[in-house]
């Protein structure tokens, strides 16, 4: 008679995830986070620009210097006189020029009022005209452009800025700064100044003038939108930054930035990038609920890059990536990630079911 040999019985729970961890596959040769090109890497988010934007605000906020058409309030002390000497009012002329008297023309525009004063001062003795001159410099009324600032400011509306130092940073620090939603984009209508082509008619008799006569009618202004990145404004030549009287810079807000999860995960959905901190492979996977099986491993993300003809897929190990920092990939706007189906997840769903069945109890027990 031949003998009967008795085999324990395996219990799948212990023997079933060490079959599934050999058929686990690796990843294709195709792009990693290891070995990702300089082109590819996730741009700087938003937090970044942010931290640059209010650093540009807070250099256009200071705007004390000098400029033409300043009307200002000079007093000359020499030590001569017999009572306190009344103030000058004098305007900077479009040379940059202020003309004492005695002491003649004297450039300042471009300095704040101490070094103005004392280069006044300077003057005055390297001419001869006084010996120890004290000077004073009052700013009575500064030259400003008038600026209509909306959008994504503190306080949009109409300001005036220093005309000498009116361009799109001073008008936006002028409106008190960026809000938390401000974007990089910022828009300016350049409205232009309507140009008379003749001056105001003699004083005299009254003259009548057709409204179609060449002569008198004001050309159109030349009105003109300009688009430009606050993150990039040093590429930018000053003289494109410029603002002029009337025109309007509009901040834009900046578009939400998501990434989409979807795959072997247990609630697919998108998900927003805040701007305090990096969003990884892994924690986007960890806000759609995790994964549906402990055995899932690879990861897709499909990532548009302006620079490559086709989307990008970067493929992730999910396992590598909890021991491995670099291998956690850095996500950026518009990333699309999925958990994808292998043939051990296949495997492990088929003998879920199949213990499910065999055992009789739905859905309350699963192996994995």
């Amino acid at each position: 008679m031949q003998r009967v040999r008795h085999v324990p019985p395996i219990d799948l729970r212990v023997a079933l995830p060490l079959a599934l961890a050999a058929l686990v596959g690796c990843q294709s040769g195709g792009l990693t986070p290891r070995n990702l090109p300089a082109q590819y890497v996730a741009q700087p988010g938003a937090g970044f620009q942010q931290i640059r934007m209010q650093s540009l605000s807070s250099v256009g906020a200071a705007s004390d210097t000098l400029g033409v058409d300043d009307v200002l309030g000079v007093t000359v002390v020499t030590g001569l006189e017999t009572e306190a000497p009344e103030p000058l009012t004098l305007r900077v002329n479009e040379n940059g020029q202020i003309e004492p008297p005695l002491i003649g023309p004297v450039a300042i525009a471009g300095l704040d009022p101490t070094r103005a004063a004392a280069r006044i001062a300077s003057e005055a003795m390297t001419r001869g005209v006084y010996r120890q001159p004290q000077v004073q410099i009052e700013v009575l009324q500064q030259a400003t452009h008038r600026v209509t600032v909306l959008g994504a400011v503190e306080t949009p509306g109409v300001h005036e800025v220093p005309r000498h130092s009116c361009d799109i940073v001073t008008a936006i620090a002028a409106a008190g700064g960026f809000t938390e939603e401000a974007g990089a984009v910022v828009e300016v209508l350049r409205h232009g100044s309507p140009v008379l082509a003749d001056a105001s008619p003699p004083e005299g008799d009254i003259q009548q003038v057709s409204f179609d006569a060449p002569a008198l009618a004001p050309s159109a202004p030349a009105k003109r939108t300009d688009r430009f990145d606050l993150t990039d404004l040093v590429g930018q030549p000053p003289t494109q930054q410029r603002l002029d009287d009337r025109d309007v810079v509009v901040v834009r807000q900046r578009e939400k930035r998501v990434v989409h999860v979807s795959g072997l995960v247990q609630t697919p959905n998108q998900f927003e990038l805040t701007d305090d901190h990096d969003l990884r492979v892994l924690d986007a996977i960890a806000m759609a609920g995790g994964a549906t099986t402990v055995v899932a491993d690879k990861v897709i993300v499909i990532r548009n890059v302006p620079s490559a003809p086709q989307p990008v897929v970067i493929s992730v190990s999910m396992n590598r990536a909890k021991k491995d920092g670099g291998e956690n990939l850095v996500l950026q706007s518009g990333d699309m990630v999925s958990v994808e189906p292998t043939l051990a997840t296949n495997v492990a769903d088929a003998f879920n079911t199949l213990f499910r069945v065999t055992m009789g109890v739905g859905g309350d027990l699963t192996l994995f």
